[in-house]
Formats: structure tokens, C-alpha cells, sequence
């Protein structure tokens, strides 16, 4: 055959090989008529033809040849593109790398032809195995033809390339058989070098019998006569190149964007004379010969690059192009930058498994442990298919061969079996599915691991009941699912890694969860039952990892054996945000709810909120809810909460200790229990803040109190902000508790009022706001309280309604106001240290601008039986009572003073004290023979300016006034003041003072003195022994309507 061209080129002998009539050296006139003459134009046709056979051959290699071509690779290899990187234009081939044609028979065929019948008369033609397709062994016909009458057989052949093998003889002549034939047409083909040693004739016939006739047929013929079989001359064209061969040519040829690496071949057959340029040298070189039994299939000296050697693309092999930085293969392989695989990968279906060969995460880019050996789609699919199957739905099935039966597993012990059945080295956990029925001595293997483990019951019906106290360090989160976790003696499940549990069923004090650091709890529907047996531990469940998180939750504990000192919920150190929602919380026993002894002391600790959650107990001695741990820096908020003691026992103690914790009730209710409180040591709600930092908030929260402090002792029932006489030593006087929208109310079942006092709100003093009440109404519900209080605050052997000490009040109201029916010492307001009544502060902490608040400060009345009459100062108690204060626009109202003092009492002491009233209401009851309304006692500063005093006595025509102490400057101003002696006579003193109290800068000016009564009204007030001392520009008025 021709060099491969892009053209066909018809020149040769005297052909030009031009499309014109002259091309073909037509005979023109004046020529010698000889025979050269006249055959040279049809010579030069001949040629032509030649020429086209050759290029119809050639087209119908290409037929057949170059539909698609495979490319196989040894045992273990690849094809890699830029391993280096992208820009190296490095390709590799790892093992020997085999380029096939699709069509080929899997070996080498040789063709055979047989011409009449076995061992009768048959001549086989047979093509031997060194000869092939490529040498023209499909361009071989043969004849049988019988001519009567012929004497000796004969055997002629054509000249090629189609060899026609025609055998003449007689059949009626019996020596014209298979034996003479084949000697005949042997010795023809020895004659013919392009056949000799490449076909023979065998004689499987018998001497007695003339051989059978046969039209002219090929040895590849596709249907054969009747008797004759046969088949067809095939070659296995294979192209190899040796391991690293394209490494090898491509690192000094490196390949670049639009590049095509590609075989060359000049020939589809070489000439039988050899081309000395072809560049497998002394072998066959042609394309079509390429073939591995030649041993000429080695292609490494024919690798050029199209963009060097354009010349060289006519014929050639196509390996692989540059198309966007990827390389694309001859048989559909894509391979990208950085990349490998086996022939067939495409980027499509190519997997990158560089990050399949880590452990299993639980974030994006985690391994699966089960990285191929190589990228191919198929390999990446069996690996993903092995995986899954490690981690299908349900892993291992247990049965406790009572309720149920069958599984993987089949007995009540063989929970821990399966367990550690999923904890091989390439599997990280699984589900344990367990169906329903009663399991014993679970997590008692110590030594076993649970990473990733899911423990899922077929039913609610599952339980688990543990077989001993483990710790197990799991890394992979831990689930649980529809199961009943129960303990049949004080053993304790610890998980430290990432826990999960849905529809669990757990005893108090067996779960100790997430330990460390990094670890998440998740729970929904955990339901905790007591035991009823021994616990190992004192609360009912303790988290101490990062994150928590309770949805639907019903936690208790701890466990009922355990009488006191423990709680519901443990809370450690390195819990730094945890989130209850609608979760119930019971106490049992004597435990509180929570113990936050290590909460926040992780730096990063942010806080724990409860929403929309209930907490209840029937405790007797301790409180329900009680938070005085040094919480550190962490936070508790209570959101839409309720809590409940349905006991006798108080409710509420927040005294968060050391650090700046804060505590925070938003719209929470809290409901005490209607026992008699007898304990002489425990308010029913008390609030101190005194770290440095701190702070307590009760934001729109309704309290109702079912009964009273009535035990012995110097507590309130109440007690919000700094101290009381049992927790001296807890104020610091940093911290600062608020009161905001706050209601508190008492229940219908209340009857007593508290020994000490109802409500106590203890500030630090020194100016700093650690007790501010922004709104707070106590609702008394018209209550008919009994009893005596005998401890009095302040020096009073009597008790009080509401006693401050250095509080903020911004607004506070009192509500149906209680009625007291044998308790005679009692004070509607007993205020001492500074306390600020008003929300616009010229003392203590600065503010930016003035707050004006116009609320009234006690919108009711204290209301007792009758009048008593004491001996002696210090044995009753005023209706109000004052130290240093400020107040604006408050009301003070009080109906029958209980001792031997005026309505409202106010003392000033203190360096640098002041009283300050302004725009006030006093409406003030006496009915004692020796008290005034309103009595004033100090020995510093104080003004009365622009208030509406109104002082109502049943016992004695006394003064409404009545200033008692030596002063410093006192300012009476611009008041308006009413007395209704009730006709108790004419001697009406409106404001009167003792001369010999040394009283000086006492200014009574502006001020209209009104009586209901007919009498004169004086003002009996000596100012000679006083320096600076001025009553004048009063008005008085007699026998005026009673407002």
C-alpha cells in the first residue's frame, strides 16, 4: 500500500496525474502504430485503478478499524494528568497501556477452507499461524474444476493481489483425489513467494475417490457450499506502550492547552520491501500489522505531539487532547488537572476520593474510612455501597428470646454484643435495633467503645436495664431512641462525647452526660421515674459539656432515696449554654431543683435559659428553687416559667454568690403552698445580689403567696436586694436587684401576718442602687390577718407591712390593703437608711437626665379593730416610718395608729441625712391621747413642700404637726394642712414644738393650716431658744368641708 496522504495522487509510469486528457499520454497522430503505442493510454488507466485499490483498501481498514478504540491498562494501573500540578503537561501511564480496536476477535484467527467430505475426498486450505490478514491471506480464491476427458490434474495461480488457486481435473478418474491434488497445489504455492510458507493444502481425504468440484470461493467467504465449511483470516491489532513510556516522552514534550498526543503511522500496510524512515525499524510497520503475536506492537518511537509534526496526522492514532485544562482519551476517558483513573473515568462520573480515606465527622468533607484504590466511577460506587451498608438504617437486630426472638443477636444479654459488633475499624458505629422485650446488664463492658452508636427500640417496650458503673469516652455522638433506661442498684452511665436521645425513659441519677468540653446533648421526650433504689449519686441528672438542649422533657430527682441536699439537675463546668423547652422539673424529697456549684466557670460560659417550663416540689425544709452557687460569669433566665411548692417550705432563694452572674424571671408565676410556715429561718422568696457585678431581675412575674412567714425569728416573708439579720455575711453591697411590673399577691388561704415583716426590700446604702422596686403591686385581697408581730426592724418590737432599708422605689402600689384584727403593733411602711422614694435622684447614682415618677406610693389603708394606748415610745409602731428618704408625688395612708406615735414617724439621722417630700399626700389616723399625725424627729436636714397633709384624731385634739427633735434646718412650705379633731374640743393646735429641743432653721411659711372643726387653729411652736428659726405667711382656716 501508499504512504498515508490527505489526497490521492494518480501520477506515476507516464501518468501526470492532472485532470485533463493529456494526463493519460493519449496516442496522437504521426505516432509508429506499434503495440507500446497503443497500450501506454490504457497502461496508464491500469495505474490509476491500482492506485485506487490501494486508497479502497485503505478506506476499508478504516472501515472496520477506527469505530472506537480501547485502551487497557495492566494489572493495578492508571492514566494520570499532572500529578505535579496544573502547567506541568506531564501524562503518565502506570502499567503497559494496550490501544485495541473495538473490532477484533479476542485472538488471532487464521482462515481454513474445506472442499469436499472428511476422509472421502476433502482438501483442507489452511492459512498458517505465522501468516495474517495483513499479508493478503483474505485475497486468496479457490477452484475445483472438473473437465472431462483431462488425464493429470493441474494446478495454476494467478498473479495478486487476488491469488486465484484453480485445480483442473477429471472426477470421473478415482486417482484425481485429495493426495495428488494437494501435492499439486503445494508445489504451486512454493512457486509463489507471496504465499510460500503462508497457506498450504492438507490432503483428509481417501486415495479411492476423484476430489469435489468448487466453484470459485475465498477462504473468508461468508456462506459456504453445501459440504464445505470455513472461516476467515482476523488480526488482533494492538498499539503498547511500557509503563511511564508517556512520562517518559512527555516530560521533554510536555503537553499544553489544544494539544493532541497522538501514534504515528505511515502505512495501513507497509510495503513488502520495508520503508527504512518508518520508525519501528527493521519490523512490519504498518497500522494494520501492528500486532502483539509480531512482536512489532511497541509504539514508544512513534509518540509525537500534532502541533511539532502536522505532517504526521494522515493515518495516525489519536491518543489524548488538552481540552480545558482537562485530558480527554481516545476511548471517552476525562481525566482532570491533578487527577487519575482508569480508562472509562470522565469528569462526570470521576471521583476525587482524596478526603474519603479519614475518619467519619460529623461536618462537611469528613472521610467514610473506605477510600478506593483508584477513581474510577464503578470503584467508587462498590466503596460508597460497602459504607452504606455499614451504616444502612439498621446494623444489628436483638431480640431478648422472651418477647421477642430472631435477629442478629438473640438474648437478653447480648445488647453489649451488638454494641461492640459495630465498632470495627471500618465501620464507626451503626444502629442496634432492639426489639421489644427487657435487656439486662447493658453498658456493663467497660472496655468497649460506643462511637457513633444508636441504640433504637422497636417500641416503647424496650428496656435497658445497666449492669454496672461505666465511663466511656465516645467521639462520635451516642443515640438512644423509644427505649427505658432503668438500674437495679446505684450504677451510673457516663457518655462523654455528643449525646441524642428521643422517647427515653431514664431513673434519676443513672445519666451523667457529655463530660467534656466540646460535647452536645440533645434530648426530646426524656422522661425521668424514680428508682426506688439506691443511687450513687445526688441528683437526677448532670450535664457538663458545651451545649444542652430539652425539648418536652419531664425531669425528677433525685432519686426518692436520697432525703436532701441534692437536686433535679446537676450543672458543671463546662456547660456554657444550655435551653429548656416546656420541660417539668419535680423536686423529691428535701432536694432543690438545680445545683449550679461549677456553672460558669468556663470563660466561655453564656448561660441557661428555661422557657415555657414547670417546676414543682412539696419541699419542707429547703428551698424549691435555690441558686446561691458562684455562678462565675454565667446567666440563668426563667421565660414564661411556673413554679409551684405545694408544701409548707419557702420557694425561692437567689443569692448567686461570687462573680457576675445574672439571674433573670420574665412573666413567670410562683405559687407557694398554703402550710403555716413555721421556719424562723427561711423567707418564702428572698433575692440578694451582693457580688460585685451581679444582678437579680423579676420582670412582669405574679407571685401568690398560699400563707405566710409566721415562724419565730427576724425574717420577712418577702425579702428583695441586700441583707437580713441570717445573711449578714452574703452582701457585699455590689450587686443590684430589680423589681419591674411585678404583682404578688395573697392566696384566699392566707390568715396570719409574718413576726418580722411582709415585705423587706434591703439595699447596701452608699448611694448604689442594689435594691431599685419599678414597679411592684402587692395585692392583699382585703385579707382579715390575725395574730401579734412582736419583731418589729428598726428598734420596734413590732412588725411591719413593708419595711425598707436604702431601697430605690420607682413606683409601688398597694392593693385592698389588709385588715388586721387583733395585731396591734403593726406599720403599714418602716423605712430606715436612705431610701429614695421618687425615680429623679439628686443623691446616690447619677443619671443623665431627670425620670419624674407620679405614682402613688401606697394606695390604701392599714385598718385595725380600735385604739390602744402604749406606755411607752419604743413599744408600738407608727403607721409609717422614716429615715433618711426622698419621696415625690407619693401617697401615704394610714387608719388608726398602732402605739403610742403619730401616724407617720420620720427620723433623720445620719451625717449628711436628708428628708425630702414633695407634692406628697399624708392622710394619717391617730386615735392616742399623746401622738400627733405626723411626727418629726432629727437632727439634720429635711423640706415638706407643696404636700396635702390631712390628720384625723379620735383620741385627743393633738397637733397634725408635731416637730419633736433638734433640727438643723427644717423647711415647712407651701403645704396644705387639714386636722379633724373629730369635736373633741376647741383646743386645736395645727403645728406645735418643744423650745428646748434647741430646734434652728426650722422655716414654716406659706403653708394653709385648715380645721373641719370650728376651734382656732395655733401653731404652738417656741423659736426664741433656735437660730435662724421663721413661722410666717401662714393662712389658717376653721370649720372647712372634711375632703
Amino acid at each position: 500500500m501508499t504512504t498515508q496522504k490527505t489526497y490521492v495522487d494518480y501520477k506515476n509510469l507516464g501518468d501526470t496525474g492532472t485532470a485533463t486528457a493529456a494526463s493519460i499520454q493519449p496516442i496522437t497522430d504521426g505516432e509508429a502504430a506499434v503495440a507500446a503505442t497503443f497500450g501506454r493510454p490504457a497502461e496508464n488507466l491500469r495505474s490509476r485503478t491500482e492506485i485506487a485499490r490501494d486508497t479502497f483498501g485503505d478506506l476499508l481498514y478504516y472501515r472496520d478499524r477506527t469505530s472506537r478504540y480501547l485502551i487497557e491498562l495492566g494489572a493495578g494501573g492508571s492514566l494520570v494528568w499532572e500529578a505535579g500540578g496544573a502547567g506541568t503537561g506531564i501524562v503518565n501511564n502506570t502499567t503497559q497501556l494496550t490501544l485495541r480496536p473495538f473490532i477484533t476477535p479476542r485472538t488471532n484467527q487464521k482462515g481454513v477452507l474445506h472442499v469436499g467430505t472428511n476422509a472421502v475426498n476433502r482438501v483442507s486450505y489452511t492459512v498458517a499461524a505465522t501468516a495474517y490478514a495483513t499479508d493478503g491471506m483474505n485475497e486468496i480464491t479457490v477452484e475445483h474444476r472438473s473437465v472431462t476427458g483431462t488425464v493429470t490434474p493441474t494446478v495454476t495461480i494467478s498473479s495478486g493481489p487476488v491469488y486465484r488457486i484453480l485445480v483442473v481435473f477429471d472426477s470421473a478418474v478415482a486417482t484425481h483425489n485429495s493426495a495428488t491434488v494437494t501435492g499439486l497445489v503445494n508445489t504451486a504455492i512454493a512457486g509463489v513467494a507471496a504465499l510460500t510458507g503462508k497457506i498450504s493444502a492438507i490432503n483428509n481425504g481417501a486415495t479411492g475417490t476423484a476430489i469435489a468440484t468448487l466453484a470459485e470461493t475465498s477462504i473468508d467467504t461468508r456462506t459456504h457450499a453445501a459440504g464445505t465449511a470455513g472461516n476467515a483470516t482476523a488480526d488482533v491489532e494492538a498499539h503498547t506502550l511500557a509503563a511511564n513510556a508517556l512520562s517518559t516522552f512527555t516530560t521533554s514534550n510536555p503537553l499544553t492547552e489544544g494539544d493532541l498526543l497522538a501514534i504515528r503511522y505511515d502505512y495501513v500496510i507497509e510495503p513488502s520491501a520495508g520503508d527504512s524512515n518508518d520508525p519501528k525499524g527493521g519490523v512490519r510497520g504498518g497500522r494494520a500489522e501492528s500486532n502483539q503475536s509480531r512482536s512489532n506492537s511497541d509504539v514508544s518511537a512513534n509518540l509525537f505531539i500534532a502541533q511539532a509534526h502536522p505532517e504526521w496526522l494522515p493515518g495516525c492514532i489519536p491518543l489524548c487532547k488538552v481540552v480545558n485544562g482537562s485530558l480527554h482519551w481516545v476511548d471517552g476517558t476525562v481525566l482532570a488537572t491533578g487527577s487519575s483513573g482508569m480508562p472509562g473515568s470522565s469528569l462526570s462520573s470521576y471521583v476525587n476520593s482524596s478526603a474519603w480515606a479519614g475518619s467519619p465527622t460529623l461536618v462537611v468533607g469528613g472521610g467514610i474510612s473506605n477510600s478506593p484504590t483508584t477513581d474510577t466511577p464503578q470503584e467508587a460506587l462498590d466503596s460508597v455501597n460497602q459504607r452504606l451498608g455499614q451504616l444502612r438504617s439498621v446494623t444489628w437486630t436483638v431480640s431478648d428470646n422472651t418477647l421477642s426472638t430472631g435477629g442478629h443477636y438473640n438474648g437478653a444479654t447480648q445488647v453489649d454484643a451488638a454494641i461492640a459488633a459495630t465498632q470495627s475499624a471500618s465501620m464507626y458505629g451503626g444502629v442496634v435495633y432492639l426489639r421489644r422485650g427487657n435487656y439486662t446488664n447493658v453498658f456493663a463492658n467497660g472496655s468497649m467503645t460506643v462511637n457513633g452508636v444508636t441504640l433504637r427500640g422497636e417500641t416503647y417496650d424496650v428496656t435497658l436495664t445497666l449492669g454496672a458503673t461505666n465511663t466511656y469516652a465516645n467521639t462520635l455522638p451516642v443515640v438512644m431512641e423509644n427505649v427505658a433506661l432503668q438500674r437495679s442498684a446505684a450504677y451510673v452511665l457516663t457518655l462523654a462525647g455528643d449525646v441524642r436521645m428521643q422517647n427515653v425513659r431514664a431513673n434519676p441519677g443513672m445519666l451523667k452526660l457529655g463530660t467534656t468540653s466540646t460535647a452536645n446533648v440533645r434530648l426530646d421526650r426524656l422522661v425521668m421515674v424514680a428508682a426506688g433504689v439506691s443511687a450513687a449519686t445526688t441528683y437526677g441528672i448532670s450535664f457538663e459539656g458545651k451545649t444542652v438542649h430539652a425539648t418536652n422533657c419531664d425531669f425528677v430527682g433525685p432519686d426518692t432515696l436520697v432525703s436532701s441536699g441534692g437536686s433535679v439537675v446537676n450543672f458543671g463546668q463546662n456547660v456554657q449554654s444550655a435551653v429548656f423547652d416546656n420541660c417539668t422539673f419535680t423536686a423529691q424529697g428535701q432536694n432543690t431543683l438545680f445545683a449550679f456549684s461549677s456553672f460558669g466557670a468556663n470563660t466561655a460560659s453564656q448561660g441557661i435559659v428555661f422557657r415555657k417550663c414547670t417546676f414543682s416540689g412539696a419541699l419542707t425544709s429547703a428551698y424549691l428553687l435555690d441558686i446561691t452557687s458562684a455562678m462565675n460569669a454565667g446567666f440563668v433566665q426563667f421565660e414564661d416559667c411556673v413554679f409551684t411548692n405545694t408544701s409548707s417550705s419557702p420557694l425561692l432563694r437567689v443569692l448567686p454568690g461570687a462573680g457576675s452572674a445574672k439571674v433573670k424571671l420574665v412573666d413567670c408565676t410562683l405559687l407557694t403552698g398554703t402550710s403555716a410556715v413555721t421556719a424562723g429561718s427561711y423567707q418564702q422568696i428572698i433575692t440578694l445580689c451582693p457580688a460585685a457585678g451581679s444582678t437579680i431581675d423579676l420582670v412582669r412575674c405574679r407571685t401568690t403567696l398560699g400563707q405566710l412567714n409566721t415562724g419565730a425569728g427576724t425574717v420577712s416573708s418577702l425579702e428583695f436586694g441586700g441583707n437580713n439579720s441570717t445573711n449578714a455575711s452574703n452582701v457585699t453591697g455590689a450587686g443590684i436587684t430589680t423589681i419591674t411590673d411585678c404583682t404578688i399577691e395573697l392566696a384566699s388561704t392566707v390568715t396570719s401576718l409574718p413576726l418580722f415583716c411582709f415585705l423587706y426590700v434591703n439595699g447596701t446604702g452608699g448611694g448604689a442602687q442594689t435594691a431599685v422596686i419599678d414597679g411592684l403591686l402587692l395585692d392583699f385581697n382585703d385579707k382579715q390577718l390575725t395574730g401579734t408581730p412582736t419583731n418589729g426592724p428598726n428598734g420596734y418590737s413590732a412588725g411591719a407591712v413593708l419595711t425598707t432599708t436604702n431601697a430605690w422605689i420607682h413606683k409601688l402600689v398597694m392593693k385592698r390593703p389588709p385588715v388586721v384584727n387583733t395585731a396591734t403593733n403593726v406599720s403599714i411602711l418602716n423605712s430606715t437608711g436612705t431610701t429614695h422614694y421618687e425615680a429623679s435622684y439628686s443623691e446616690g447614682t447619677a443619671l443623665s437626665a431627670p425620670i419624674v415618677a407620679r405614682y402613688r406610693f401606697l394606695g390604701g389603708y392599714l385598718v385595725a379593730s380600735g385604739c390602744v394606748s402604749l406606755n411607752t415610745a419604743t413599744s408600738g409602731a407608727p403607721a409609717f416610718y422614716f429615715s433618711t428618704v426622698t419621696a415625690t408625688d407619693c401617697t401615704f395612708a394610714g387608719i388608726a395608729s398602732q402605739a403610742a406615735h403619730a401616724g407617720v414617724v420620720v427620723t433623720s439621722g445620719g451625717a449628711g441625712a436628708t428628708l425630702k417630700f414633695r407634692g406628697c399626700y399624708f392622710y394619717l389616723y391617730c386615735g392616742n391621747t399623746t401622738t400627733s399625725g405626723l411626727q418629726l424627729i432629727g437632727d439634720r436636714y429635711g423640706f415638706f413642700q407643696g404636700c396635702d397633709i390631712y390628720y384625723f384624731s379620735t383620741g385627743v385634739a393633738e397637733a397634725a404637726i408635731y416637730i419633736a427633735t433638734g433640727w438643723q434646718g427644717l423647711l415647712i412650705e407651701n403645704n396644705v394642712i387639714t386636722t379633724n379633731f373629730n369635736g373633741l374640743g376647741t383646743a386645736n393646735v395645727a403645728a406645735k414644738g418643744t423650745a428646748t429641743l434647741n430646734n434652728a432653721g426650722i422655716i414654716m411659711t406659706g403653708n394653709v393650716f385648715r380645721n373641719v372643726n370650728a376651734g382656732a387653729l395655733s401653731i404652738d411652736v417656741t423659736v426664741s431658744s433656735g437660730t435662724g428659726n421663721q413661722v410666717a405667711n401662714n393662712a389658717f382656716l376653721v370649720s372647712v368641708s372634711d375632703p
